[in-house]
């Protein structure tokens, strides 16, 4: 909604992003921990988002994916303590291979996409040059 009040295409990234970055972090924490009050809450809330979600351009489906990429490392940066984590906290290898099976293809797809954009973009842009001379 502030991406068509605004008319600017940043914010629509920005809500592409953020959505997906907290439905794919509160999806997958609740799995590995358990549902809370506060989890039903966000997804409740998540739930009346989502249709907010634009997928017009491939730009806007890289911002999801960059969304959900961000939202599954996040959910190890949490298990783990977070940034700033001691020795003290004890790390699980088996959250630590979901995470890493998880987010290895969302990576691919994104860093396909972003390939893709960027060979389209030399070719439009080799395509305006011809043009004017």
């Amino acid at each position: 909604m502030l991406s068509e009040s605004i008319d600017l295409p940043a914010t629509t990234y920005y809500s592409n992003t953020m959505l997906t970055l907290t439905l794919s972090h509160e999806i997958l924490f609740c799995l590995f921990t358990d549902f809370s009050l506060a989890s039903v809450l966000n997804f409740i809330v998540l739930a009346n988002l989502i249709g907010e979600v634009v997928i017009e351009k491939d730009s806007h489906a890289m911002a999801i994916l960059f969304g959900c990429f961000i939202g599954v490392q996040a959910v190890g940066w949490t298990l783990n303590g977070g940034f700033f984590t001691d020795a003290i906290v004890s790390k699980d290898e088996l959250v630590e291979n979901w995470i890493k099976f998880i987010s290895a293809p969302i990576l691919g797809v994104l860093l396909f996409y972003t390939v893709r954009f960027t060979l389209e973009s030399i070719n439009n842009a080799d395509d305006a040059l011809l043009e004017e001379s």
